[in-house]
C-alpha cells in the first residue's frame, strides 16, 4: 500500500488481475485501475521516487510501470 503524494487516495497492489486498487480516503470508494503491465500482470511493489512519481512492478515479466493521474479523481 501507498498514498498518493496529496494523501487523498490510498493505492493497492492486489497480486493478481493486472491492476492496483485505489481507495477515495474522504469517500471510502474503491476503483479498480488497469495497470496494463504484462499478461501475468501480478502487481507487488508500489514505490515513489524523489520526484513524487509512483511506479509500480510486475515481476514474471520484469516490467517496471508509472502510474498517472493518481489525483485526478477519476
Amino acid at each position: 500500500m501507498l498514498p498518493d503524494a496529496n494523501g487523498r487516495f490510498l493505492w493497492i497492489a492486489t497480486l493478481g488481475g493486472r491492476e492496483l486498487l485505489r481507495l477515495d480516503l474522504r469517500t471510502h470508494r474503491l476503483k479498480k485501475v488497469y495497470c496494463g503491465l504484462g499478461a501475468a500482470g501480478v502487481t507487488i511493489v508500489l514505490a515513489r521516487d524523489r520526484r513524487g512519481n509512483m511506479w509500480v512492478t510486475e515481476p514474471f515479466d520484469k516490467a517496471l510501470g508509472e502510474v498517472h493521474g493518481e489525483t485526478d479523481g477519476s
